[in-house]
């Protein structure tokens, strides 16, 4: 009798949580995610598959879901996975000639949130009145600490709602489509005091067709 192995269960545990759980056959056909660790829904997913028996345009590839878009890549044996925005999961089937050679069900996850900053800014800091109204837009970026990166280009700043406390009794609120400070904002934001806040909101159109409501908070110095 072979002794259990601590160390294999543990790979093979990590395997089957990444994955979801993968069958191959046994001419080691394998499906592999590129550069990633999930699928995401509504964006493009990289994917690879080699054989060690069958040449790549003799594989046929597809998924168990017609919500699921799956294109060739740039080089032979890379595939391109585009998962509609409702999926959770995703079964990845390679065939030759309807002979099954391996299977593989992965999660899927949505877009990660961007970074979002103004006037160079992030959630938290503290910035110049001056700097502001010379430089009132939203930017947003990937955030480096995903795994999964996506085209700053791909991601959209639509609007904001923007709330500047000025005493216990009183405060500004301002709302405008666009990715730019309004004017009536800019005057709040020059008018204020060092120490007040700015609470923003901000409306980001993603690559996944979805909206995501950003928040930022700013102390003006």
């Amino acid at each position: 009798m072979k002794k259990f192995n601590p160390i294999v269960a543990v790979i093979s545990a990590i395997v089957i949580l990444v994955c979801g759980g993968c069958k191959q056959s046994q001419d080691q056909t394998i499906i592999r995610l590129d550069n990633i660790q999930y699928m995401y829904a509504g964006v493009d997913n990289p994917i690879s598959v080699v054989s060690s028996t069958t040449a790549p345009d003799e594989l046929n590839i597809s998924a168990n879901t017609p919500d699921v878009e799956i294109t060739l890549g740039e080089s032979a044996g890379q595939y391109i996975v585009h998962p509609d925005t409702n999926c959770e999961k995703v079964e990845i089937a390679v065939n030759k000639n309807n002979t099954p050679l391996a299977v593989c069900t992965y999660r899927v996850k949505k877009v990660p949130d961007p970074i979002l900053t103004i006037a160079g800014h992030r959630d938290g800091d503290k910035v110049a009145r001056e700097e502001l109204c010379s430089d009132g837009t939203f930017v947003v970026m990937n955030n480096p600490s995903f795994d999964f990166q996506i085209p700053d280009s791909s991601m959209k700043v639509i609007g904001y709602e923007l709330y500047i406390p000025i005493t216990s009794t009183d405060a500004r609120a301002f709302a405008a489509q666009g990715f730019q400070l309004a004017p009536d904002a800019l005057s709040a934001i020059k008018n204020s005091k060092p120490g007040n806040m700015v609470y923003c909101t901000v409306r980001v159109l993603m690559p996944d067709a979805s909206t995501r409501n950003l928040n930022m908070v700013l102390a003006l110095k």
